[in-house]
C-alpha cells in the first residue's frame, strides 16, 4: 500500500477534488482493515461489546498506520468505524448472471487454476520442452549424418591420392609403350573426379565444404565418384602388376639366356637347345606386348625345360657308363640279354629327349651293373632272437592242408657285409629292397634246418647258394631250394 500524497492548498478546486478522492480511498482502506480485523475476532471467538470492539478496532487501525507509515485523520477513522458497525454497507446480490458467473470464477480462481489452467499449462510446457528435445536430437542426428558423409568424402580423397602416387611410380619405372598408355588412361579416368574434390574436399578436408544444406547431394554423388575411382584403380593395378612382372622377367631373361648359351650342343641336346631358344623368344615377345601372365607362364615352362636339359645331360653319361661296365662284366647270357634290352630303350629315349623314361632306364642299368658286378652267398639267418624259418597255413585243397615253408636268408658279400636285394613278395606281388627274406623250401628242408638249430642253437649247414661276378642268377647249393618263391614279411 503506497503512502497518500499530502493535500494541496485550500481555495483550489482541483486540489479540493483530489483531497476528497484521497479521503474516499483512505475511507475504503479503513473499511477493508476493519473487515479483516473483525474476521480475526470471529476466528478467535471473542465476545466483545460494541464499545470494546470499537476501541479494539481503533487501536488496531492506529497500529496499522504505524506499520504502513501512513497517517489517518482521526475524524475520518471514527466515521468509518461508526458506519461499519451500523451496517451502512450491506451486501446486495448481483442482478446480471454474467457478472455473477464472473464473480464465481474469481472466487474459485484457485481451484480453476489448479484443475483447468495449470494442467493445460504444464502440458504445454512439456510439449514445448519435448519439441525442444526432439528438435535438438534431430539436429544432432543430422550433424552425425553430415559428419559421416564428410569422412566418406575424405576417405575417397585419400584413395585418389594413393592412385595418383601409384600411377606416378608406374610412369617413372616403365618405358613400355603399352604400360604407359594404360597409365594415361587410368589418370584420365582419375581426373574426372577433380571438380568434385575441388568443390567439397580441398586438400583432403571436407568439414568446411560439406554442410547441413548439401550433405545429402554430396552423399548421392560420392557413389559415382567411388565407382570412377574403382575403375581407375583396376587400370592402375594392372599397370603396377605389369611393371612388377616385367622387372621379374628382366632378371629371369638374363639367367635364362645364360643357361641356354651354356647347353652343350651334343647330338642329343642340339634339338633341345633349339627348342629352349624358341621358348625364350616367345616369352620375351609376350612380355614386350604386355601379356605378362603369358610371359610368366612361359618363363616357368622354360625354367622347367632347362632343368630337364640339365638332368638329361647328366643321364646320358650315366647311362653310357653303366652299359660299358655291364659289357665288360656280364658272363651269363641272361645278364648280357638284360643289359642290351635296357640299353636299346635308353638309346631311343636319348634320341627323343624323353627325360622321364631315360631317368628310369638309367636307374635300371645302374642296378643291373651293381648286381652283375657283385658276388655273394645266401646264408640262413641264425642270430639270437631272430627267426631262421617261417611256416604259413594258406588253407585247404580237398582234404589236404595247403602250407608254405620258408627259411630266412640274407646275401653276404665277399667283404662280409650284408647286401640289400630287390625281392618280389609272392603274397603281395610287390618288389621291395630288403636285407633278409624268406626262400620257399620243401618241408623236409624246413624240418632239417630246425633240427640243426635245436642241437646247439647254431646252424652248421647254413649256406643255401651263391652268385658269382658276371652272373645274374644265384646258384642254389642246398637240396630242396630252387629260388622260385620268396616272401619279405612275416
Amino acid at each position: 500500500m503506497s503512502t497518500a500524497p499530502p493535500f494541496g492548498p485550500s481555495g483550489n478546486d482541483s486540489s479540493s477534488e483530489d483531497a476528497s478522492n484521497e479521503d474516499v480511498i483512505k475511507y475504503m482502506k479503513i473499511l477493508d482493515v476493519a473487515a479483516a480485523l473483525k474476521e480475526q475476532h470471529d476466528e478467535l471467538g471473542k465476545r466483545l461489546s460494541d464499545d470494546d470492539s470499537k476501541a479494539d478496532l481503533r487501536k488496531r487501525l492506529q497500529g496499522w498506520d504505524t506499520k504502513t507509515g501512513t497517517e489517518t485523520d482521526v475524524a475520518l477513522m471514527e466515521t468509518a468505524i461508526a458506519d461499519y458497525f451500523s451496517n451502512a454497507f450491506e451486501f446486495k446480490g448481483i442482478e446480471d448472471p454474467k457478472q455473477e458467473r464472473l464473480a464465481d470464477m474469481y472466487i474459485n480462481r484457485g481451484k480453476i487454476i489448479k484443475k483447468k489452467i495449470l494442467p493445460i499449462t504444464i502440458a504445454g510446457l512439456i510439449a514445448l520442452s519435448g519439441w525442444g528435445l526432439i528438435s535438438g536430437a534431430r539436429k544432432a542426428s543430422i550433424r552425425s549424418e553430415e559428419r559421416k558423409v564428410e569422412e566418406k568424402v575424405e576417405q575417397t580423397y585419400g584413395l585418389k591420392q594413393t592412385l595418383e602416387r601409384q600411377l606416378s611410380e608406374v610412369e617413372r619405372e616403365s618405358d613400355n609403350t603399352l604400360v604407359l598408355e594404360l597409365a594415361k588412361d587410368a589418370r584420365t579416368v582419375l581426373n574426372d573426379t577433380d571438380n568434385f574434390f575441388h568443390t567439397y574436399c580441398r586438400n583432403g578436408d571436407a568439414k568446411d565444404n560439406v554442410t547441413v544444406d548439401n550433405y545429402k547431394d554430396v552423399e548421392a554423388n560420392i557413389e559415382d565418384i567411388t565407382t570412377t575411382l574403382r575403375s581407375s584403380k583396376l587400370i592402375a593395378d594392372k599397370t603396377s602388376s605389369m611393371v612388377r612382372g616385367m622387372r621379374e622377367l628382366e632378371s629371369a631373361k638374363r639367367t635364362l639366356d645364360s643357361r641356354i648359351n651354356n647347353i652343350d650342343a651334343s647330338k642329343y641336346t642340339a634339338n633341345m637347345k633349339e627348342k629352349a631358344r624358341g621358348m625364350y623368344t616367345s616369352m620375351v615377345n609376350a612380355a614386350n606386348e604386355g601379356d605378362i601372365e603369358s610371359a610368366q607362364a612361359q618363363n616357368k615352362q622354360l625354367s622347367a625345360y632347362l632343368q630337364d636339359i640339365k638332368t638329361f645331360s647328366a643321364l646320358i653319361p650315366q647311362t653310357q657308363r653303366a652299359y660299358a661296365s655291364l659289357k665288360r662284366t656280364a658272363v651269363e647270357d641272361i645278364a648280357k640279354q638284360r643289359t642290351e634290352s635296357l640299353y636299346e630303350g635308353a638309346k631311343t629315349q636319348m634320341e627323343t629327349a624323353d627325360v622321364a623314361r631315360l631317368r628310369g632306364s638309367a636307374a635300371a642299368l645302374d642296378a643291373l651293373d651293381n648286381l652283375v658286378g657283385s658276388a655273394y652267398k645266401l646264408r640262413i639267418v641264425s642270430r639270437p632272437g631272430e627267426k631262421s624259418g617261417v611256416w604259413r597255413q594258406y588253407g585247404t585243397r580237398g582234404n589236404q592242408n595247403v602250407s608254405g615253408y620258408y627259411i630266412v636268408v640274407e646275401a653276404i658279400g665277399n667283404n662280409g657285409r650284408v647286401i640289400p636285394m630287390n625281392i618280389t613278395n609272392e603274397e603281395t606281388g610287390r618288389t621291395e629292397k630288403v636285407t633278409k627274406w624268406g626262400e620257399r623250401v620243401a618241408k623236409s628242408v624246413y624240418e632239417g634246418v630246425g633240427r640243426d638249430k635245436q642241437d646247439d642253437g647254431i646252424i652248421q649247414k647254413n649256406i643255401v647258394g651263391e652268385k658269382e661276378i658276371g652272373y645274374l642268377t644265384t646258384r642254389f647249393t642246398m637240396k630242396g631250394v630252387d629260388g622260385k618263391a620268396q616272401i619279405t614279411r612275416w
